[in-house]
């Protein structure tokens, strides 16, 4: 029953409840529909979890279930839009695969919530093709757009294996929503079967068809034509200056609109949030509170 309680401690750090599909989706162990509505009872009648309106959650509080319910309706319109707009980004040059991360890939979103990207590039052309999508992105902003464009996580061919292997990444990999692609999504998979390792059972839905870049002619010529201005140069050059950029904002500390450190992670195959302003305090209060309440419930060791 530990399982359980592990998953719906993560997602109540979002007020996130869960339908029963999706909490078995993310929890391994249990072979039989038996066995499955045995432990959730085994919980519901010790009060460790509440079934409220078809979804699973920590707390009796039916606001929660409310919320969750307008934020469905409100992804799906949202990631009708990302897909418009993931077609289109993909075809800039040296763009490999468009997936949707963060709270919209697991279908929820506030009425003015981003899309997020996760990019993949062509391998030692990260830098061209990020800096040339953030000159696009500043458009964005004369038409209180930019949060359709938050293009913060970006790793190219050559460095598909995620470096941070724990719960957090595991999640957000294997919730990833693919959009757009020419095989290396795949090859994202593959290289990454540790996240599922830890959730056994989730797939990978694909909501649209994937577009090979041969069937995309202008982007082939302005690659070609890229390839011309020294393009490894280029690229460094450009990791150098983001590199520079960013860490002037991360001495002086900037956040953005929600209050959180800014930064980010650079390497000449990766550009992504800088871990240590997000990522590592919301595992620091995972693991708290979920040894709370294995320790509360007696089943540290079930």
């Amino acid at each position: 029953m530990s399982d359980i309680l592990r998953i719906l401690v993560y997602f109540d750090l979002f007020d996130h409840p869960l339908t029963d599909r999706e909490l078995r989706w993310f929890t391994p162990g249990y072979p039989t529909d038996e066995t499955w509505a045995d432990a959730l009872t085994r919980l519901l009648r010790r009060q460790a979890i509440f079934r409220i309106d078809g979804f699973y959650t920590l707390r009796n509080e039916s606001r929660l279930c409310g919320k969750r319910v307008t934020k469905n309706r409100q992804a799906e319109l949202l990631l009708n839009t990302a897909a418009g707009i993931s077609g289109f980004l993909y075809r800039f040059p040296f763009v490999r695969g468009i997936l949707i991360s963060g709270s919209l890939s697991k279908h929820v979103a506030d009425e003015d919530g981003d899309i997020d990207y996760f990019i993949i590039t062509a391998s030692g052309r990260l830098w061209i093709a990020r800096s040339l999508l953030h000159i696009f992105k500043k458009i964005t902003f004369l038409y209180g757009r930019q949060h359709w464009y938050c293009m913060n996580y970006f790793i190219d061919e050559r460095a598909l294996e995620i470096q941070e292997k724990n719960f957090y990444t595991a999640m957000e990999l294997v919730t990833l929503l693919p959009f757009q692609g020419d095989g290396v999504l795949e090859g994202l998979r593959k290289a990454n079967e540790w996240a599922w390792a830890y959730f056994p059972g989730a797939q990978w839905p694909c909501r649209k068809p994937l577009c090979p870049v041969t069937r995309l002619p202008v982007k082939g010529i302005m690659e070609r034509l890229l390839e011309f201005l020294w393009p490894d140069l280029l690229d460094d050059c450009l990791m150098r200056i983001t590199a520079r950029r960013w860490a002037r904002k991360q001495d002086r500390g900037d956040r953005n609109i929600r209050g959180q450190r800014m930064g980010v992670k650079t390497g000449k195959h990766f550009c992504k949030p800088n871990p240590i302003f997000f990522q590592e305090s919301l595992l620091i209060k995972y693991e708290a509170e979920l040894t709370a309440l294995l320790s509360r419930f007696g089943l540290d060791g079930c």
